[in-house]
C-alpha cells in the first residue's frame, strides 16, 4: 500500500505542473447553499444537451428523506425501472416513489483546480499531531494518530492525503484543496469549523469511514470528479459531484447533495429518518395579494383558504410583483405579489367580519410586512385588525405592539417586541393566543419567538369577540393606516406550534407565469438626481448631474471616468431585465461613450478603467495600471472610438479598433476577465447626435426565466424627434451562460451603472428619458457607507498583525453599522503568501472586527473589502488610519518586515493588571534589552480621548506611566529568556488602545512591534431620578402599593447607566467602583421585569419607552437614558451590554439592574358612565319631599391612563386598586325646575323620622374598573308654597374631589390637565308633584255610623284635585283621638264609638275612616288627627309660617246640627 501511494505521488508531482493551476489563489466563490442545495437532492447543469438516463436512480431499499415529500430537481430518474415505491419521505411520516421535476438546478463554475506546489511529507503512527502550514505534498496517517489542520492563513493544500485504521483528523475552519484522498476502515475526519473541501480526483469513502460535524460545525464537499461511499461509511455535510455521486450498501449523507447523476443501492440514505411532521394547519383566511390589478371591486382581493372570505381595497391601494417578500426560486414558487399602501391616501383591505374569523380561545395571525416609513411619535401603522379582538401594529420605533381585549373585562391588553423590524426590508411577523396555554400571548419575527406573556392558564382569558370586519393595513379610524407593503395575510383559528410559524415563515406557493414587468422611469426634469441615483468620478473632477434636462455622464474633456449606480436590486435568475434610454454623444473629437454595467450587488460597485475600456474593462498599460469594475458581471459598451473591443480585458476581439460599434463584454475581477463576448458596428454612428434632430434610443434586455440561460439583446432606434421608437437588434440574443464565455457564478442581484468614459479623444456623453423594466426588483435599502481600517503600518513576518475594521453608517462615521454583516475580506493585494487569520470570510457584529493579517515573508499587503452583506455604497472609497491617526483610502498598506517584535497584549478587564508578552524574531533575541514604548488612542482616538489616561507597566516593582507618543516613548530594560519577556500592563479605562514597542539593534537598525488591545469595563450600574431628578422616591423596598410613588405610568424619568472599573475579584457590588469615562458602545440591550403586581395575577409588564441606547462617553462616566414604563407597579429595570465591544468577545459586561423601582401609578383618569334612571315612587309620579332611588344605578367605570393616554391594567389588580372615593362632596340637580334634590336629611330631622333621604354606598364592582352608588335614595326638598308638577331629569355631579384615589390621581382630559369635576349623564324626565292629604269632618245622628273621607291631592294648574295615589299607606298608629286611647271604644257622650280605617293604603287617592254609632243619646263630638310624620311629603304650610304642620284634624259630630252651608264651605277650604 505504502509503494503504491509512493508511486502515486512521484507521479502526480510530475503531472500536476501539466494539469492544474497553480497560482496566488483567490477564494473560491461564495457556495450560496439556497441557489445550489435547494433541495435535499438535485441534479445540476454540467452538461448541455439531451438529459442523460436515470439522473436520478434508486435501488433496493435505498432512501432520500427530509424531502417534505416535493419533488427533486432531477431531468430524468429510474421510476419504472427498479425506483422503489417507498424511496422519498411523504412529508406526512410515510413513503412514495421519489418524484422529480424534470429540470435541474445550477452548477458551480469550477475553473482550475487550485494547486501550490511544496516538497513537505508527514506521516503520522501514533499520538497528537498539528500540521499549521499552508501547503503539504503529502500527508499520511494511521493507527491510532490523532491530527489536526490549523493553517491561520485560511487556506490549505495537499497533493496527497491518506488515512488508514482508527486515524483521526481535525479540520479547522478554511478551505482544503486535496488532489486525492484515499480513506481505509475506521478512519475518521472531524469538521470543528466551517469548512469547504475540494478534491480533484475520485474521493473515496471506505469501509466505516466516517467525516462528522462538531457542534457548530459546516461542511460542503466539492467534488470536481466523482464522490463514492461504500460499505459502512458515512459523511455529514453538504456534497457537490461534478460528476457521480454513489452511495452503496449501508454507507449515508446526513446533508444535501447535487451530482451530475445520483446512484444509490443497498440501504444507503441521504438524511436520517424524519419524525412525521405536524398535521398540516390550514388558515380560515389567506390573502396572498396576488392580483394583477384592484379597482375596489366588492371581494376582488381573493381568500386562497378555501372559505371564500374575499376581500375588498379601500381608496386604491395597488398590487405588485416586483419585489416579494420571497423571490420566485427555480421552481417558480415563492410569495409572488404584494400590496402597496399609502398612509397618506388611508389605504387598505376590508374582510366582511364571519366568526371563523372572531375566536375567544385559540388563533394566529401573520402576515409579510416592508414598512416603507415609521409613524409619528406616539402613532401607530396598522398591519392587520379586528378591532379588539386582535390587532397588531407598527409603533414609532418599529417595534411590532399586539393589542387585545379580554372577554367580561375592560383591560386592555398589549405586547411589544423589545426588536424593532428594519424599513424597506422584509419581515414575516405573526401572533398567537392561545388561553389555554401558559405560554398565552406570543409574537414572532421571522419564524422566531421574540416576545411572549407566560403566566398561568387559571383563570382563562378568553379574548372578547366582535363583529367588526378584519381590516389590513387600517385599524378602523383611518389615521392608523399602513405606509409600506404587505403579503401573505393569513388568520387560523387554531394557535400555531412554533415549528408550524417557523414553516409559515418559509412558505412558498406557485406564482402565475403571467407576471407583469414593473417600470421606473427619471426624464431628470427636476433639476437634481433624485436618492434613486449615486454618481462619483474614478478619473477626472466631474461627477455626473442634470444639465438642461438630461443626465450629464462625461464632459467633452480628457481622461473622465464617471460612473452612476441605480439603487435597485435585480435578482440575477428567473428575472427579465429591461432598460431603455435617450443617448447623447456630441461636441468633441470621438470618444469614448459608455458602458451599461450588470455587477454583483454585494460587492461594491468602483468603475473600471478610463478611455477604451469605457469604465467597465481594466488597463494595464503606459496610459494607467487601473482594475475593472468591481463586481463585473456584464457590460455593454457604446463604443464611439472603437477601442472597448480591443483593450480592457482577458479576451479581446483582436487588436484593432472597431469604432460606432456596440460590443458585449463578460464578468472580470481585478486586472482579469472581462471579455469580449460580441459585438457590431452601427450606422448612423453612436456619436455626432445631440439628441435635436433625431433620437437615438437603446434598449438592452437580460432575460434569465429559463434555466441556464441568461440571454442579452441590445436593440437601437433611431427616430425623428418625436416618433415612436422603432427598434433594431444589434446584439442577440445570447445566452451569456454559455460555457464558451466562461463566466462566473450568476450573482444573487445585480445593480445597474452606467459608465461614462473619455480618453485622449472626447465627447459629450448624455442620457435621458431613462427607464428600467423588470419581472422582480427592489430597493436596495439600507447600505454601509464605507469601512475604515485601523492598523500598525507595520508587521513582522513572525507573528500576525492586528487590523480593526469598522463598518460605518454615514460619512463621518460618527455612527456605526450595527446590523450583522457579512463581509468578504481582499486578497488579492497580499502578496503570494499573505492571508488573513481565520480566513477572509467574516461576520462583523455590533459594527466592529478584530482582525489579524499575516504574512510570512516580506513586503506589503493592502487592506480592502471586496463585498459586503448588506451591500456598501456604490463607489465609496475603504478608509484607513494608521496608529489612530487620519483617515485616507492612500493608508492601506502595511509593511511585513524579517526583522521585528511580536507584542501580545491580552484584551482586558480596566484596571486590572495583566501581562505583555513582548517576543523577538527568530531564536537569538536573548538577555536583557532595553526596550522603548507607547502607546495610540484608537477608540475613542486622541482627538475624541477624555481626560488623560495612561497605559501604566511596572518596572523596579513600581507601577510607570508609558508614553503616548514615540517621541515621549518610555524605556524599560527587560530580559528576554526564550525569545520573550513579559512585562506587567494596566490601563484604568475603557476602551481600544494599541501599544508600540521598539528597539535599536547594535547594528542601529531599529526593529518594532505593536498590538492593539481592548479594555472591557467591569460592568454597569444603574439608578433613576424622577423628572426633578430626585431619587428620592425611586425604590419600592416593600414592592406592594404601600410604596411612595416614584412617577407615572408612561411619565419621562431620567435612567443612568455608569461603567465601572474592575477593583477585585471579589467585586460583588460594583457601583462604588471608579467608573470608565471613555466607555462607549452602541445597541445595549434594555429590559424590564414586572415586579409587583405579579403576573400571575394578571400583571402587564407594559413597555419600555427606550429598549435600547447608544451609550456615549462622558466626563463622570455616566449616561443618561430619558426612560417610562408604559404601567402601573413596581418594575426592576436592567441594561445588558452586547457580547462584542469594540469587536472583542474576551469579556462579557456585566449588566447592569435599578432593583425595585417604583411606585408607579396611572397618571390620570377617564370617567365615564351609563345614564342612570330614576323609578318612580308613586306610580307614575313622586310627591316632592318624597324619597325615591334609581332603577339603573349610578356606575361610574374609571379608565387609568398613563402619562400619553395608554390604559392602564394592572391599577385593576387587587390592592393596586386605590380608588375608594364615597363621593362625599356629590350633589344632584333637578333641571328645569331647579328645586334641590337631596340625599341626606340633617339630624334633627333623622332624629324625628327615618326612611328618609339617605347617601347610601359607592361600591367596586367585582373584576371590574367601575364603582357603583348603591342604596342611596334621594328627594326633593319640598317648596313651602304649592308648585305646579315638575318633568326634570337628575343630575349626579361629583367634585375633582370625589374622583381622587388615595394618591390624589384624579379625572382629568389629559395629563397636563386640572383635575375636574365629572356630571353624569343626565336621567329621563321624571314627574315630582306638589301633594297633600285631607281628611273631612263628618256629622250625622247618633244612632247612625260616620265616615271621614281620606283624600289624596296634588297641586295641579294652580288648584288641588284628587290624584290617582295608590302609594300611600296609612297605619292605625298614626292616628291619635282628642278621646280616649283605645279606638275601638272613644267615649261620645256616655257610650263609646269605634274608628277603623276602611282600607289602610289609599286607592286612587281615596280612603276613610269610619266612625261607629256611640247609640241614643250619645251626642258629642271626636277629633282625630292624622300624624304626618311618617308621611312628611303630603304636609302642607297651612298657616304659611314657612313651616310644615305635622298633623291634619277633623271633627266627627254625632247628633249636632251642622250649621249653615257658607260657613261650612270656608272651613273646608281653610283645610
Amino acid at each position: 500500500m505504502q509503494a503504491n501511494l509512493s508511486s502515486k505521488i512521484g507521479f502526480l508531482s510530475f503531472f500536476l505542473g501539466i494539469c492544474f493551476f497553480s497560482l496566488n489563489a483567490h477564494a473560491f466563490q461564495n457556495i450560496d447553499r439556497d441557489t445550489y442545495f435547494p433541495g435535499i437532492a438535485q441534479g445540476h447543469g454540467s452538461y448541455y444537451g439531451n438529459c442523460q438516463y436515470a439522473q436520478l436512480e434508486l435501488n433496493n431499499s435505498a432512501k432520500i428523506n427530509e424531502t417534505q415529500g416535493a419533488a427533486l430537481n432531477y431531468c430524468s430518474s429510474n421510476k419504472g425501472a427498479g425506483l422503489p415505491s417507498d424511496s422519498c419521505d411523504n412529508g406526512h411520516g410515510g413513503y412514495q416513489s421519489c418524484e422529480i421535476t424534470g429540470y435541474n438546478t445550477p452548477s458551480l463554475a469550477l475553473g482550475y483546480f487550485q494547486t501550490q506546489s511544496s516538497s513537505k511529507y508527514r506521516e503520522c503512527h501514533s499520538g497528537s499531531k498539528e500540521f499549521t502550514n499552508r501547503k503539504y505534498n503529502q500527508v499520511e496517517l494511521r493507527n491510532s494518530c490523532r491530527a489536526s489542520f490549523k493553517n491561520s492563513s485560511g487556506t490549505t493544500y495537499l497533493n496527497s492525503l491518506a488515512l488508514e485504521d482508527d486515524a483521526t483528523l481535525t479540520l479547522s475552519s478554511g478551505d482544503y484543496w486535496i488532489v486525492q484522498i484515499s480513506t481505509s476502515d475506521d478512519a475518521h475526519i472531524k469538521i470543528s469549523g466551517d469548512v469547504r473541501l475540494f478534491v480533484y480526483y475520485d474521493f473515496l469513502l471506505n469501509n466505516d469511514t466516517k467525516i462528522t460535524l462538531e457542534q457548530g460545525a459546516s461542511l460542503t464537499v466539492v467534488g470536481f470528479n466523482d464522490v463514492q461511499l461504500n460499505n459502512d461509511s458515512s459523511l455529514e455535510g453538504d456534497v457537490y459531484a461534478n460528476g457521480l455521486l454513489s452511495l452503496n450498501n449501508d454507507s449515508y449523507i446526513n446533508g444535501r447533495v447535487s451530482s451530475k447523476k445520483l446512484f444509490m443501492e443497498g440501504d444507503s440514505r441521504i438524511n436520517d429518518e424524519v419524525t412525521p411532521p405536524e398535521p398540516t394547519a390550514f388558515p380560515v383566511l389567506s390573502l396572498r395579494l396576488d392580483e394583477d390589478s384592484w379597482n375596489g371591486s366588492y371581494g376582488e382581493v381573493l381568500d386562497s383558504s378555501g372559505n371564500g372570505f374575499n376581500g375588498t381595497t379601500k381608496n386604491s391601494p395597488q398590487p405588485r410583483k416586483d419585489n416579494p417578500a420571497l423571490p420566485i426560486d427555480i421552481n417558480k414558487m415563492g410569495t409572488c405579489g404584494y400590496g402597496n399602501f399609502n398612509h397618506a391616501q388611508a389605504q387598505y383591505i376590508e374582510v366582511p367580519h364571519n366568526s371563523k374569523l372572531s375566536n375567544e380561545d385559540e388563533i394566529t395571525v401573520s402576515a409579510w410586512v416592508n414598512p416603507r416609513s415609521y409613524p409619528h411619535n406616539g402613532r401607530l401603522y396598522t398591519i392587520v385588525s379586528k378591532n379588539g379582538n386582535y390587532e397588531f401594529h407598527l409603533n414609532s420605533r418599529g417595534q411590532i405592539n399586539w393589542y387585545w381585549e379580554l372577554k367580561n373585562t375592560n383591560y386592555p391588553m398589549n405586547l411589544t417586541t423589545s426588536q424593532s423590524i428594519p424599513e424597506n426590508r422584509w419581515s414575516h411577523i405573526a401572533i398567537r393566543y392561545n388561553a389555554h396555554n401558559r405560554n398565552k400571548a406570543s409574537i414572532f419575527i421571522n419564524g422566531q419567538e421574540v416576545k411572549s406573556i407566560v403566566e398561568d392558564v387559571q383563570p382563562l382569558r378568553h379574548l372578547k369577540e366582535n363583529t367588526q370586519p378584519v381590516q389590513v393595513a387600517n385599524d378602523y379610524d383611518l389615521s392608523r393606516t399602513f405606509d409600506g407593503l404587505i403579503d401573505e395575510v393569513n388568520i387560523f383559528d387554531q394557535a400555531l406550534s412554533n415549528a408550524q410559524i417557523h414553516k409559515l415563515y418559509e412558505f412558498r406557493h406557485p406564482c402565475p407565469d403571467n407576471i407583469l414587468p414593473t417600470c421606473y422611469e427619471d426624464n431628470f426634469n427636476n433639476g437634481n438626481l433624485d436618492s434613486n441615483w449615486v454618481t462619483s468620478a474614478s478619473s477626472g473632477n466631474f461627477i455626473p448631474r442634470i444639465i438642461n434636462g438630461r443626465l450629464q455622464l462625461t464632459q467633452a474633456q480628457r481622461a473622465q471616468s464617471t460612473a452612476s449606480s441605480y439603487q435597485y436590486l435585480y435578482p440575477a435568475l428567473g428575472n427579465k431585465i429591461e432598460v431603455e434610454f435617450d443617448y447623447m454623444a456630441y461636441g468633441g473629437n470621438g470618444a469614448d461613450g459608455l458602458a451599461i454595467v450588470f455587477s454583483d450587488a454585494n460587492i461594491t460597485p468602483q468603475a473600471g478603467a478610463f478611455g477604451g475600456p469605457l469604465g467597465y474593462g481594466f488597463k494595464k498599460n503606459y496610459e494607467a495600471v487601473k482594475p475593472g469594475f468591481t463586481g463585473g458581471w456584464l457590460g455593454i459598451g457604446l463604443d464611439e472610438y472603437g477601442n472597448y473591443s480591443k483593450e480592457g480585458g482577458s479576451v479581446n476581439r483582436n487588436s484593432n479598433s472597431t469604432d460606432q460599434s456596440v460590443v458585449l463584454r463578460g464578468s472580470g475581477q481585478s486586472f482579469a476577465g472581462y471579455n469580449y463576448i460580441s459585438g457590431n458596428k452601427v450606422t448612423p454612428d453612436i456619436d455626432n447626435n445631440n439628441g435635436n434632430s433625431k433620437t437615438h434610443r437603446y434598449r438592452i434586455t437580460i432575460d434569465s426565466r429559463n434555466r441556464n440561460t441568461a440571454n442579452v439583446t441590445v436593440e437601437r432606434s433611431v427616430q425623428w424627434k418625436g416618433d415612436s421608437p422603432r427598434f433594431g437588434t444589434i446584439i442577440g440574443p445570447i445566452n451569456v451562460l454559455a460555457p464558451q464565455y466562461n463566466q462566473a457564478a450568476v450573482p444573487e442581484n445585480f445593480i445597474m451603472s452606467l459608465t461614462g468614459s473619455t480618453g485622449q479623444l472626447y465627447n459629450t456623453h448624455e442620457i435621458d428619458n431613462f427607464k428600467v423594466c423588470a419581472l422582480y426588483s427592489k430597493p436596495i435599502g439600507e447600505q454601509i457607507d464605507h469601512f475604515e481600517f485601523d492598523h500598525s503600518g507595520e508587521g513582522s513576518t513572525c507573528d500576525v498583525s492586528d487590523v480593526t475594521l469598522r463598518a460605518c453608517a454615514d460619512e463621518s462615521c460618527s455612527t456605526l453599522f450595527t446590523d450583522d454583516v457579512d463581509v468578504t475580506l481582499n486578497t488579492s493585494n497580499l502578496g503570494s503568501d499573505g492571508y488573513w487569520l481565520n480566513g477572509n470570510h467574516i461576520t462583523m457584529r455590533n459594527g466592529v472586527a478584530n482582525l489579524s493579517i499575516g504574512k510570512p515573508t516580506q513586503g506589503n499587503v493592502t487592506l480592502g473589502v471586496v463585498s459586503s452583506e448588506p451591500s456598501t455604497k456604490p463607489f465609496s472609497d475603504t478608509l484607513c488610519s494608521i496608529n489612530g491617526q487620519s483617515l485616507s483610502k492612500n493608508n492601506c498598506s502595511l509593511t511585513f518586515k524579517p526583522e521585528g517584535l511580536t507584542l501580545i497584549v491580552p484584551d482586558k478587564l480596566a484596571n486590572k493588571p495583566v501581562y505583555a508578552t513582548i517576543k523577538g524574531c527568530g531564536n537569538t533575541f536573548t538577555g536583557t534589552k532595553q526596550i522603548q514604548l507607547w502607546s495610540d488612542y484608537i477608540n475613542p482616538n486622541t482627538a475624541n480621548i477624555i481626560g488623560s489616561p495612561t497605559v501604566s507597566i511596572v518596572e523596579n516593582n513600581a507601577w510607570k506611566t508609558v508614553g503616548n507618543t514615540e517621541s515621549s516613548a518610555t524605556s524599560v530594560s527587560l530580559n528576554f529568556v526564550n525569545n520573550e519577556a513579559k512585562l506587567p500592563l494596566n490601563y484604568s479605562d475603557a476602551g481600544q488602545l494599541q501599544l508600540n514597542v521598539k528597539h535599536t539593534l547594535p547594528q542601529q537598525q531599529i526593529i518594532r512591534g505593536s498590538d492593539t488591545f481592548v479594555s472591557f469595563p467591569l460592568g454597569l450600574s444603574a439608578f433613576v431620578a424622577d423628572s426633578n431628578n430626585s431619587t428620592a422616591n425611586s425604590r419600592c423596598p416593600s414592592e406592594d402599593p404601600t410604596c411612595t410613588i416614584f412617577a407615572h405610568a408612561g411619565e419621562e424619568f431620567n435612567l443612568y447607566v455608569k461603567a465601572h472599573a474592575w477593583v477585585s475579584d471579589s467585586d460583588i457590588y460594583i457601583a462604588n467602583n471608579p467608573t470608565t469615562p471613555n466607555y462607549a458602545q452602541n445597541m445595549l440591550l434594555l429590559d424590564h421585569q414586572l415586579i409587583a403586581p405579579i403576573a400571575s395575577s394578571g400583571g402587564n409588564a407594559g413597555n419600555l419607552l427606550v429598549n435600547e441606547y447608544n451609550h456615549i462617553a462622558s466626563q463622570d462616566g455616566t449616561y443618561r437614558i430619558t426612560q417610562s414604563i408604559s404601567e402601573v407597579g413596581v418594575f426592576d429595570i436592567s441594561i445588558t451590554p452586547p457580547d462584542n465591544y469594540l469587536g472583542s468577545t474576551a469579556y462579557q459586561i456585566q449588566s447592569a439592574s435599578t432593583g425595585s423601582v417604583g411606585r408607579f401609578t396611572p397618571a390620570y383618569f377617564a370617567m365615564s358612565a351609563e345614564q342612570p334612571s330614576i323609578t318612580d315612587a308613586c306610580g307614575s309620579y313622586t310627591y316632592m319631599g318624597q324619597t325615591f332611588e334609581f332603577d339603573d344605578l349610578p356606575t361610574l367605570e374609571i379608565t387609568p391612563l398613563s402619562q400619553t393616554g395608554g390604559q392602564l391594567q394592572n391599577y385593576n389588580i387587587g390592592d393596586w386598586w386605590l380608588y375608594r372615593n364615597g363621593w362625599d362632596f356629590r350633589t344632584y340637580a333637578a333641571a328645569p325646575s331647579g328645586i334641590e334634590v337631596i340625599d341626606t336629611d340633617s339630624l334633627s330631622i333623622l332624629n324625628r323620622r327615618s326612611g328618609f333621604a339617605k347617601p347610601g354606598n359607592v361600591v367596586k364592582l367585582t373584576n371590574k374598573n367601575q364603582v357603583q352608588l348603591q342604596d342611596a335614595e334621594l328627594r326633593y326638598k319640598k317648596p313651602f308654597a304649592p308648585h305646579a308638577p315638575t318633568n326634570d331629569a337628575i343630575t349626579l355631579t361629583l367634585t375633582a374631589d370625589d374622583l381622587k384615589d388615595a394618591d390624589g390621581i384624579c379625572y382629568k382630559v389629559n395629563s397636563s390637565g386640572t383635575c375636574l369635576n365629572y356630571h353624569f349623564p343626565a336621567t329621563s324626565t321624571h314627574r315630582q308633584e306638589w301633594g297633600r292629604i285631607t281628611m273631612a269632618d263628618s256629622y250625622g245622628s247618633e244612632l247612625s255610623s260616620l265616615e271621614s273621607k281620606i283624600t289624596t291631592e296634588s297641586y295641579i294648574a294652580g288648584r288641588f284635585e284628587k290624584n290617582s295615589d295608590n302609594c300611600t299607606a296609612l297605619k292605625p298608629n298614626y292616628f291619635t283621638f282628642d278621646v280616649g286611647n283605645d279606638p275601638a271604644a272613644l267615649p261620645v257622650g256616655k257610650g263609646t264609638t269605634s274608628a277603623s280605617l276602611t282600607d289602610t293604603s289609599v286607592n286612587n287617592g281615596l280612603t276613610s275612616m269610619t266612625f261607629s254609632a256611640p247609640g241614643n243619646g250619645n251626642q258629642g263630638k271626636v277629633i282625630p288627627t292624622l300624624s304626618l310624620l311618617e308621611l312628611p311629603w303630603l304636609q302642607q304650610d297651612a298657616d304659611r309660617n314657612d313651616s310644615f304642620e305635622d298633623s291634619i284634624q277633623a271633627i266627627i259630630h254625632f247628633g249636632i246640627y251642622r250649621g249653615s252651608d257658607r260657613i261650612i264651605w270656608s272651613r273646608e277650604q281653610l283645610n
